[in-house]
């Protein structure tokens, strides 16, 4: 397996998210963008607890 060929497919790749994503959230206040955060670390918190 070629290590530097797969590093270098997932920079490409975590590089093209950051650029399509860029300015997703520009039109929501800040304190919503938080608790949606806090809101879905709770989740995902829950659902680790249940398994």
């Amino acid at each position: 397996m070629d290590y530097k060929q797969l590093f270098e497919d997932l920079t490409n790749a975590l590089n093209k998210s950051i650029y399509t994503t860029a300015g997703a959230f520009e039109g929501y206040d800040a304190e919503d963008i938080e608790r949606l955060i806090k809101d879905r670390l709770t989740k995902q918190g829950n659902i680790l607890t249940l398994l």
